[in-house]
């Protein structure tokens, strides 16, 4: 539901359920302006060739883990990659860098801005704090605007106020 309200929002293609494949993926991130990732990660701190964003195996030989390298293979002209899923943030970093490894290869990958999450996110309120962020986008904000208008919007009610809602994304 996530992915086809940014879809709707921004006027852009949602992959889902079964069509949510590598391929799917990597052929419609390849043009696209904007990426919106609303799935499982999985974030290995210690050993990031365990990293890998959680697609649908297809029938195109992939098994549905977009792995660090298979990420550092694309191309993007994306101005903003935002990764809604659980500690995508977070990963092996090196001394003096706090960029995590999944954001490392994005960017190497030619993403110009990343929205990702440094926790877990909730289930629930991570879909309200997306809709608030897109919102913003669909206005013309730039994703730092956009951000902090989320949050200001999760801030103003009282059943999303709470910080696990809305702190753990961050900007790159």
């Amino acid at each position: 539901a996530e992915a086809h309200a940014v879809a709707k929002a921004l006027g852009g293609n949602a992959l889902t359920g079964s069509a949510s494949t590598e391929a799917g993926f990597q052929k419609l991130a390849a043009n696209s302006r904007l990426i919106h990732f609303a799935g499982h990660a999985l974030v290995d701190d210690e050993d990031s060739s365990k990293t890998a964003l959680l697609l649908a195996p297809g029938a195109d030989a992939g098994d549905g883990f977009l792995t660090l390298g298979e990420l550092l293979e694309l191309r993007l002209g994306a101005t903003l990659v935002t990764c809604s899923g659980c500690r995508t943030a977070r990963g092996e970093a090196f001394t003096g860098e706090a960029v995590g490894a999944l954001a490392r290869c994005l960017l190497a990958a030619g993403a110009r801005n990343l929205l990702l999450s440094l926790a877990p996110v909730d289930d629930a309120k991570a879909p309200v704090f997306v809709q608030h962020f897109t919102a913003a986008l669909a206005r013309g904000s730039q994703a730092a605007t956009a951000l902090a208008a989320a949050q200001r919007a999760m801030l103003a009610t009282k059943t999303n106020a709470h910080p696990a809602f809305w702190a753990t994304f961050v900007l790159h």
